[in-house]
């Protein structure tokens, strides 16, 4: 997860992907990759959060344009409530794809993973809260997205 390396700066992590081994298990797979960030910044940008429970998605494709373009940085609530299936834009894992979709409660118990260019009249995939960690999982909550990186965050 995300890590204090001093009284001013974050270090936060970039998910790429997901463990499905054991079955259930939910864990996060980061990249090497981080990028550094003021916790100034992090404190009055990303309110509700608490940042070790931070990361960071660059997405791809065009699905949910207009409202997150390809390359958007997408910071991500990984902590128990982000991934818990409230309604809301998402980072979900559908099968072996990480892909950002809205979710919609269906009832009390199911719910629908549906992006912005889905076709009228089809719902999206229907899940089941008590198969997350599945075929579908919920990795974070999407509090902030940033179409360019801002001047001081950078790669090592």
């Amino acid at each position: 997860g995300a890590k204090l390396i001093s009284d001013e700066f974050l270090r936060l992590p970039r998910i790429v992907g997901t463990e499905r081994d054991p079955p259930g298990s939910r864990a996060l797979l980061f990249a090497s990759e981080h990028a550094f960030l003021p916790m100034a910044w992090i404190k009055e940008a990303i309110r509700g959060v608490e940042p070790n429970n931070l990361a960071l998605f660059v997405s791809h494709g065009d699905e949910m344009e207009p409202e997150i373009k390809d390359g958007e940085m997408l910071f991500i609530d990984t902590g128990k409530e982000g991934r818990g299936p409230s309604e809301g834009r998402k980072l979900v894992r559908v099968y072996d794809e990480i892909c950002v979709r809205r979710i919609i409660r269906a009832n009390r118990d199911d719910f629908y993973a549906t992006h912005h260019q889905m076709v009228a009249g089809m719902q999206g995939v229907r899940f089941s809260a008590d198969r997350l960690g599945h075929d579908v999982d919920i990795l974070g909550r999407i509090t902030v997205a940033l179409r360019a990186p801002p001047v001081f965050a950078r790669q090592t």
